[in-house]
């Protein structure tokens, strides 16, 4: 008795609640929020897709997740509420471009953002897509949200 062990930990440091949903500008982005878009967030890899809806959901948006364009599809047939597409372009089975195609033939109005790694932020605006570098912090994501509701 009155031995024990130690055990070391790193623990990041916590904000309220209030600190958390404040952003860059000052302002709170949940606060007070009567944000409602619904976002269909895409990506094969399973830690960017999980990052992307947590970024998303912290700004106050609800999330749908998709792992690819299939379910994607699926997806946009079963969830009328979706307000916004990001989707990951280099992906198998179907590509971020040919989702895109597929899912204006669903839902013609549906603002896209296509996030790659691939420099093509010209052709994107060309195609009247919104354009996401990866990687990408959480301004970035947050900045593309916000042009995609111009």
């Amino acid at each position: 008795m009155g031995k024990g062990s130690a055990v070391p930990s790193d623990l990041p440091v916590t904000t309220s609640e209030t600190e958390r949903d404040t952003d860059a500008s000052g302002t709170g982005a949940n606060a007070g929020s009567s944000n409602t878009r619904t976002i269909l967030a895409v990506d094969d890899d399973p830690i960017i897709l999980m990052n992307t809806a947590a970024l998303l959901e912290d700004l106050g948006y609800r999330v749908v997740e998709a792992d690819g364009g299939k379910d994607a599809l699926d997806c946009l047939n079963w969830h009328p509420e979706i307000d916004l597409l990001i989707t990951d372009h280099a992906m198998p089975g179907m590509s971020g471009s040919e989702l895109i195609d597929a899912a204006r033939l669903i839902r013609p109005e549906l603002p896209i953002i296509l996030a790659t790694g691939y420099a093509a932020e010209a052709v994107t605006q060309a195609i009247g897509l919104t354009w996401l570098a990866k990687p990408y912090s959480f301004a970035d994501l947050e900045a593309a949200v916000r042009r995609s509701e111009a």
